[in-house]
């Protein structure tokens, strides 16, 4: 933990690690003080060495190389291939890389499918860093490979599956085929959501699960269900060590064979975080009981996550690290507290759900900016019936299909457990679309972190210790802690203006301070230049609302948009409209009348209607200042507009003072409606300019940039884009008016700040961009 607050300082190490050191000085014991000390400064040292000795042997650029494939990792989604494998180099260190390959025919990938476990291809194409964040909280793929130990992105143009040879394997991979081939068995014996089900509850592996049923699960906030816990492994344990007892085994014999069947357990898992830390716990309590020695389950937690963090300290940057680890040991305190045992068992089931949900809002809202609410509830339902109900009936149906699996009567009850299955997947699915029951936190400032986490710790402080009359008071202020905390980002004095990294398109989002109000100018979105065949669409395809706007502008605390101005239709500035309000409560949607009879926003009307979601018509005429304090001055569509004209020059034109500037955003205004707006306000004055069109010769003239003077200009445009945007012309125009430009194209979002504080004549600013990170590969 200590190194995720030198490496990057977030607020959640920063809090964990205070009241850590807090909790550490408070035992007044100087044994478990230097014990302690000693330990994070071995797993310090280590991880610093770790840091220092891995480099990359490779190198950019278009190559062709062999790689032995990891069988678990091969997915196939509509026209895309992805794997993991290892580069084999000579005279050096074997190296991993992620390999992605776009599949050329619908014969090529029903080939792939048939045969989709090759061992050892020859690629062709070229090496590439993975991508980095280019929004502000979002998440940083090339930070995370890098953790893994992965520095390339391989982007093949050939695959050629080379003959079987005998080829120097590691462990790892070698594992790997065994599980592979384990997987393989499992599909031949079961089928439908059965097989699916079971080797995700029981092997951890999710490739088979439809995108749609996560994500329902995932916004109802029990997808952790669906990942093996310490509940699993100790169902697991008790089977079998029921089993063998009844086979009149001794309990020495027993503990013996359960040595030997977790390791293999968990190699045919994969063993990863929840299930190494299951497993080896188990394993630690096991061994303790062979040796007839004392060990308490905290002990045995707490050697598993030394062992765990020696293996790979890179771990504890997941959320699943950090969740695994935080709820099970509190689980193991909580469950040993006497005010607790004291509990009738309904009273405790609640203490105890309740708990584990309120400690894991932190890491939920650092990770994902939000939580559902629901889980609280939802948990008592679900997990029983998963326990007591899913888990033993897919073990049977797994153990009845390695024995009975070609009898006609095992296909009959299969198909019994697809329809069960189908029916709890479809209650999730009405559940999930019924309401949203997320929770927007944001991602916490390092103040609100601490008031989060210090009123959660009163809340586990009263639970602890019964302080009689004072108990009360207490519970009044952990509770006006953690809502301090929990709205900090939401109600946040910061007002802030954003211009979305969308690629090729525009997004800006207007964040008033405390909470006044939140709005979105467009949506941003991708153009389809040709409709897609069948086989190539991807069950996960990227889409920018979902994957950029809603997560950027959650992890400021945005809960609800109150309005979202549109400039006009063009696919790159609305297309993103219907994903956004979907996934966000939307009051009110305004652009022009033109943009609203446009035929891609006709197509939206019964999802506004759906969502209860009113829309305004906004001209020139509209006189009254808008939501967050902007005029419209063009266009006036009975004058400016001519029939037929284009859809740039009907571009909606907002100006209005933010902070302590003057904005003018432009959509993709072009030169006529740039002339018209000169002619009509000589003397518009204006500090920040959005540059019209993605920076295009066709906006920005020397007459428009000489009339309003800015001293500053935002581009938003695609890296590399196929327009060549910004055009080098009006640079060279930004330029020679000494105008500082921030541009999405080289170094992604913008993001303006201003600081106002009531009752103080205080006011303050700055405006920062996503800088490009230090290369971690060299």
């Amino acid at each position: 933990m200590i190194m995720m607050v030198l490496e990057n300082f977030s607020a959640l190490s920063v809090a964990v690690v205070i009241i850590v050191i807090i909790r550490l000085i408070m035992t007044r014991n100087g044994q478990i003080l230097f014990i302690s000390v000693f330990i994070a400064s071995i797993l310090c040292g280590l991880t610093m060495l770790k840091t220092h000795n891995e480099k990359t042997w490779l190198n950019e650029g278009v190559q062709t190389t062999r790689v032995l494939v990891k069988k678990s990792t091969i997915d196939i989604d509509g026209d895309r291939l992805r794997f993991t494998g290892l580069v084999k180099l000579n005279n050096k260190p074997n190296e991993e890389v992620i390999v992605t390959y776009k599949i050329q025919s619908e014969e090529e990938k029903n080939d792939f499918l048939i045969d989709s476990f090759f061992d050892y291809v020859e690629l062709t194409g070229s090496l590439s860093k993975p991508n980095q964040a280019r929004n502000f909280n979002q998440f940083d793929y090339r930070k995370y490979l890098y953790r893994n130990q992965i520095y390339w992105i391989f982007q093949a143009d050939t695959i050629r599956k080379l003959p079987e040879e005998k080829i120097s394997m590691p462990f790892s991979y070698r594992v790997d085929r065994v599980r592979t081939l384990f997987l393989e068995f499992i599909d031949r014996i079961l089928s439908g959501k059965t097989s699916a089900y079971i080797k995700t509850l029981l092997f951890a592996d999710k490739r088979e699960m439809s995108e749609s049923t996560l994500e329902n699960y995932r916004d109802l906030g029990v997808i952790h269900l669906l990942s093996i816990s310490g509940l699993h492994i100790q169902f697991m344990i008790a089977l079998v060590r029921n089993g063998l007892l009844k086979c009149r085994l001794t309990k020495e014999t027993t503990a013996v064979w359960l040595l030997v069947f977790l390791p293999i357990y968990g190699y045919l898992s994969g063993f990863g975080v929840s299930v190494f830390r299951a497993i080896v716990q188990a394993l630690i309590a096991t061994i303790f009981t062979l040796l007839k020695r004392p060990s308490s389950s905290l002990d045995n937690w707490a050697l598993t996550l030394m062992l765990a963090l020696l293996i790979d300290p890179y771990q504890m940057y997941s959320a699943g690290f950090q969740l695994s680890y935080l709820l099970s040991c509190l689980l193991i305190l909580l469950s040993n507290q006497k005010n607790v045992q004291l509990m009738s068992p309904l009273k405790q089931t609640v203490v105890l759900n309740c708990t584990l949900s309120i400690v894991s809002i932190p890491v939920l809202s650092f990770h994902f900016f939000e939580f559902s609410w629901i889980v609280i509830l939802l948990n008592f339902f679900f997990i029983p019936l998963f326990s007591y109900l899913l888990l033993p009936l897919l073990v049977s149906l797994f153990i009845l299909g390695v024995l009975f699996s070609k009898w006609p009567l095992f296909k009959w009850v299969n198909a019994v457990s697809d329809y069960l299955l189908d029916g709890i997947e479809q209650g999730v699915k009405i559940l999930s679309e019924s309401y949203d029951f997320s929770f927007v936190v944001g991602r916490l400032s390092v103040i609100g972190m601490i008031f989060l986490v210090l009123g959660i710790l009163v809340f586990l402080i009263t639970l602890e210790k019964n302080r009689g009359h004072r108990k009360n008071g207490i519970i009044l202020i952990g509770c006006l802690l953690f809502f301090v905390g929990l709205f900090s980002e939401q109600l946040s004095p910061v007002g802030k203006v954003m211009m979305i990294d969308v690629g090729q398109g525009d997004s800006l989002l207007i964040k008033q301070p405390f909470g006044k109000g939140n709005y979105l100018i467009d949506t941003g979105g991708l153009v389809e230049w040709k409709s897609v065949e069948e086989w190539r669409k991807r069950e996960t395809p990227f889409a920018v609302g979902e994957d950029i706007v809603l997560p950027t502008i959650k992890s400021l605390g945005v809960n609800k948009l109150h309005q979202i101005y549109l400039s006009h239709a063009d696919a790159d500035h609305i297309g993103a409209l219907e994903e956004i309000i979907q996934g966000i409560q939307t009051q009110e949607i305004l652009a022009t009348q033109s943009t609203f009879l446009d035929p891609s926003l006709e197509a939206m009307m019964p999802e506004f209607k759906k969502r209860k979601i009113p829309f305004t018509i906004l001209s020139r005429d509209l006189e009254s200042v808008l939501g967050p304090g902007l005029r419209v001055i063009y266009p006036d569509e009975d004058k400016n507009l001519k029939e037929n004209q284009n859809k740039n020059e009907a571009s909606l034109v907002l100006y209005g003072k933010i902070g302590r500037y003057r904005w003018l955003f432009t959509g993709d205004l072009e030169a006529t409606g740039e002339e018209v707006i000169t002619q009509m306000y000589p003397n518009l004055a204006v500090d920040i300019l959005k540059v019209a069109h993605h920076g295009s010769s066709t906006s920005s003239q020397e007459v428009f940039l000489d009339s309003l003077r800015p001293k500053v200009g935002w581009i938003s445009s695609g890296v590399n884009n196929i327009y060549g945007h910004p055009n080098p012309e009006v640079l060279s125009r930004l330029e020679d008016r000494a105008i500082d430009v921030y541009r999405t194209d080289l170094r992604g979002a913008v993001l303006y700040e201003y600081y106002t504080f009531p009752f103080i004549k205080l006011n303050d600013d700055r405006m920062i961009q996503v800088i490009s990170h230090h290369d971690d590969t060299n």
